[in-house]
């Protein structure tokens, strides 16, 4: 059996999860039996994904799992019959559908125990906890998160692994619990940004178009000035340096850029339509006793009491906000941003804050988290890079390049 064969990669994730999962904790249920029968299988019709072993955010629907929502709730689901679209595609190009990973419950914040592999004793974030934790503990290759808020790029950032969230409605979601549609995207979490954009390619029935030819050289990429973003810890602000440098010395042109945008209160704006939304969809959870987590109940308490006038307004608001946002990104062909202002928080009482992620979450656009050297004994750190919606496959180029300029800058 070669090391690089279907069974090999498995074996290797099934023995990185007897040595890291006590510890870790990123797993809801994992079937080995089922795997091994589908690597065996696999590279008979040779796909995109053979053989990758992929763990999938336990509010998303595959065949023969719970979906549970990381709810108490639904300790007692039955298995799914179908997979989710995203997850049907996966299989369709040869992975290996190995388990579901831990959620925070219905992937809003309250927390669950799984441990951050690359800072042990600190959030690995949320709400998709798990799928970046356990691709950060090489039990998978790839995982599939969600994200209505930062729940891709916060847990990729606090983890140290690539990460990639579509543009907004560029993926379906049939199969995927709701939280708030308007928002709600699928997102994956890889061993390297090229696997993360593979699978990208996958679930939107992409495979069959080469990604573009990006050329750092002559890029204007925007970092903002904007006093939010501006405060962050020295450690994020040298990450963004750093990174900056190496696109400037490769030739990218910086552009510092005020977007002149309430951050804060798109933020509220934000908030209103998710609680409003979590209500309209979740609101009759509310009569099943008091086994809902407290931050999910009074999100569904808080949206039940919003007007319609309210909401109306608050969309409003932040439909001139993306437009303003949107302004600015045509301007540059990239924005370079902090996902946090700082590492991951220690202790697990909260998955931190996803405020500096937000607004381009509203601004609907590709976004790739892409991890910075790691500082050893140290949280990770990582940036983001987005651009205007529907340039997908342009931005995930030029962070499979960027990726590959970091890794030849640290060898030499």
């Amino acid at each position: 059996m070669s090391r690089n064969s279907p069974q090999a990669r498995l074996e290797a994730s099934l023995a990185r999860i007897a040595a890291c999962e006590p510890q870790v904790r990123a797993f809801v249920e994992y079937d080995s039996d089922n795997a091994r029968a589908q690597a065996a299988v696999s590279g008979r019709r040779p796909g995109l994904l053979d053989g990758v072993v992929v763990g999938v955010k336990d509010v998303i629907d595959v065949m023969g799992f719970p979906t549970r929502f990381g709810s108490a709730l639904f300790a007692e689901a039955g298995p799914s019959r179908v997979d989710a679209t995203v997850v049907r595609r996966l299989r369709d190009a040869g992975a290996t559908l190995l388990g579901k990973l831990k959620t925070t419950e219905f992937a809003y914040t309250d927390p669950t125990d799984t441990d951050n592999p690359s800072a042990p004793g600190h959030t690995p974030g949320g709400s998709s906890s798990g799928s970046a934790a356990a691709v950060a503990a090489g039990m998978v290759e790839l995982a599939l998160g969600t994200q209505t808020v930062g729940s891709v790029c916060r847990p990729a950032a606090y983890c140290g692994v690539p990460g990639f969230k579509p543009s907004t409605g560029g993926l379906p979601l049939n199969g995927v619990a709701p939280l708030a549609p308007e928002f709600d995207t699928v997102g994956m979490m890889a061993r390297d940004m090229a696997l993360a954009i593979r699978a990208w390619q996958v679930c939107a029935s992409l495979e069959d178009i080469p990604l573009p030819t990006v050329r750092i050289e002559g890029l204007r990429i925007g970092v903002l000035s904007d006093p939010l973003f501006r405060a962050v810890s020295p450690v994020v602000q040298g990450a963004l340096d750093h990174v900056a440098g190496m696109l400037a010395s490769a030739g990218a042109i910086l552009v510092e850029i005020d977007t002149a945008v309430d951050h804060r209160a798109l933020r509220a704006d934000h908030r209103a339509l998710m609680f409003r939304s979590a209500a309209l969809h979740h609101g009759a959870l509310l009569e099943r006793g008091d086994r809902l987590g407290p931050n999910f109940r009074l999100a569904i308490e808080t949206g039940r009491v919003l007007s319609y006038a309210e909401c109306d307004a608050a969309r409003d608001r932040l439909r001139d906000a993306r437009s303003r946002l949107q302004a600015h990104a045509s301007n540059v062909d990239a924005l370079l941003l902090p996902p946090a202002a700082d590492v991951a928080p220690e202790g697990h009482a909260s998955t931190g804050d996803a405020g500096l992620i937000i607004s381009w979450t509203v601004m609907g656009g590709p976004i790739a988290v892409m991890p910075v050297a790691r500082r050893q004994g140290k949280p990770p750190t990582a940036v983001m890079l987005t651009c205007l919606p529907g340039n997908d496959a342009w931005l995930g180029s030029l962070a499979i390049g960027m990726e590959a300029l970091e890794r030849q800058m640290e060898i030499e």
